[in-house]
């Protein structure tokens, strides 16, 4: 279980093709926490919880609403997130229960779509849910981000791109602001905004919420909203996947605080108050009483609390000019990288000519030598100046990882399958293509690797294969010279939609492998 969750913590290190346009940065964020309203007498007794409420109550119960309401703004929480099934169920009569609360407590509160909901079986159920639900949206205890309403969304891969725009117009949506769940960050041409429900699964939480963070603003003026988690434990329901996360006595969750600013969000999402299946509750408990609260009311006195958050975010685009430019993204919120033309070395021109963003990512460290090259990391491939073309073209990167050792570190850590050391060829360069090509078994990826303008472009781009197709849990990998491709083919929660082939970011499993020089890697301020 643990290396399969290593994998996947990699596995979202994904290269996911977008338009470059500005980042969002916001000033103060609110802090909202997810909420769940479905609890009553048999909960508690059930035997899968890891650990109890300090007060066993019932959801519907407005005295235990108004208990949590006030022990919330104790903590400096601004607002719930209320995991809403539609119309027509207890959890919408208690939203309308907690605002009721929330009006006279002065508190915020907005829903999740719960796409999960058994009361939401079609697009068409969910068109009529969210008609139904902009009633509330003039309730004062709603919570806005620049005076629009804001709505939250779980489980968007249910429908795809079309049938959200679809929704979207059917429904209407009286100038609210979506925000999604996950990482399939092309569901932002609907979306107004991401955030992810769980990064407990990543060895690294707080570089994931980077790579995030940079991935929602990769799509212009669109809201990034960091989560943050105390631990996780749902290994009592019975998931096959089941993993827990110990919560190291708070010692977690302050670092994932501290990763959660440092990506400059435009509000902050707890998971969870009380999501006690999954054990993610800051919720006062039994086992550690009001601990989290005095640990969320830190981590929100450092965001910076701004109610209503009716200031709009301030957007701050790249820096750039004709022969380079300075981009923030993969700086995690410590600065960046420039990628230019200077010194007569065309690296930006390339970049650009190469597909800049889209194609390779986000600048991810400073130029830097190697073996008498110069060459500069870019998250998805590193770029090898050849003065010879006059051009810069993608390093053979994947064989670098070999060289250093790193090889049985990547197949751990990322699912990248080991390099196959002789393939037979003895040196001949077409022999080795038409073996190479031969181990392009899995139609997905040789479809993909096909899909350049020329065969020539694709092995310019990615080079020959170093391995064949290898199934490592929810998705096959292949590893090539310069990029390893994954297919998914299991939907996990969170995760590219099974068909899918995305990229590994290469420079990113770089620079985690310690293989980059170390001054190359520091972010500058311009």
């Amino acid at each position: 279980m643990r290396r399969f969750l290593n994998v996947l913590a990699s596995a979202a290190l994904l290269l996911t093709i977008v338009p470059t346009l500005p980042a969002v940065a916001s000033g103060e964020a609110p802090v909202l926490a997810k909420y769940y309203a479905w609890f009553d007498g048999n909960t508690w007794g059930s035997g899968q919880l890891t650990d109890q409420p300090a007060a066993l109550y019932s959801s519907a119960d407005r005295g235990a609403i108004e208990r949590q309401v006030a022990q919330a703004q104790s903590a400096g929480i601004d607002g719930f997130t209320l995991d809403w099934w539609g119309p027509g169920n207890p959890t919408d009569s208690n939203l309308q229960a907690l605002l009721s609360v929330a009006k006279a407590k002065g508190f915020k509160v907005t829903v999740d779509v719960d796409l999960n909901s058994p009361f939401l079986n079609s697009s068409g159920d969910v068109t009529h849910a969210l008609s139904y639900l902009k009633r509330y949206f003039g309730d004062p205890a709603w919570f806005k981000y620049n005076r629009r309403p804001v709505v939250s969304f779980y489980g968007i891969r249910k429908y795809d791109v079309g049938t959200w725009a679809s929704i979207r117009g059917a429904a209407g949506d009286e100038g609210a602001l979506w925000i999604g769940e996950g990482d399939i960050f092309t569901y932002l041409q609907i979306f107004d905004g991401m955030h992810p429900y769980s990064v407990a699964w990543s060895p690294d939480p707080s570089s994931q919420l980077a790579s995030y963070a940079s991935r929602t603003r990769a799509y212009g003026d669109k809201l990034w909203v960091a989560t943050v988690m105390p631990g996780y434990n749902d290994t009592r329901l019975g998931r096959p996947d089941g993993f827990s996360v110990d919560r190291q006595g708070g010692a977690y969750y302050q670092r994932m605080w501290q990763g959660a600013i440092a990506t400059r969000p435009a509000f902050i999402s707890i998971t969870s108050w009380n999501e006690w299946l999954e054990g993610s509750q800051i919720e006062p408990s039994k086992s550690y009483g009001d601990l989290f609260l005095r640990l969320t009311r830190e981590g929100a006195a450092a965001v910076g609390v701004a109610g209503d958050a009716t200031t709009p975010a301030t957007p701050t685009a790249n820096v750039a000019t004709g022969d380079g430019a300075f981009y923030t993204e993969a700086g995690e919120g410590k600065g960046g990288y420039a990628v230019t033309n200077r010194d007569g070395v065309g690296l930006f021109s390339s970049f650009r000519a190469l597909g800049g963003v889209e194609a390779l990512g986000f600048p991810a460290t400073q130029r830097f030598q190697r073996g008498g090259f110069i060459y500069q990391a870019m998250q998805g491939a590193v770029l090898q100046w050849r003065p010879e073309y006059g051009r810069a073209v993608p390093a053979n990167t994947m064989e670098w990882f070999s060289e250093a050792g790193k090889d049985d570190w990547l197949l751990q850590t990322a699912g990248v399958p080991q390099p196959i050391d002789d393939d037979g060829s003895s040196g001949n360069w077409a022999a080795a293509k038409q073996t190479r090509f031969g181990w392009m078994t899995d139609d997905a990826i040789r479809q993909q690797f096909l899909s350049s303008d020329s065969l020539d472009r694709a092995i310019e781009m990615y080079g020959l294969p170093m391995s064949r197709p290898e199934r490592h849990g929810p998705f096959i990998t292949q590893r090539f010279q310069r990029i390893t491709f994954q297919h998914w083919v299991e939907a996990v929660p969170g995760m590219p939609a099974p068909g899918s082939v995305v990229r590994v970011l290469a420079g990113d499993l770089l620079k985690r492998a310690g293989i980059l020089p170390a001054e190359a890697i520091v972010p500058s301020a311009s």
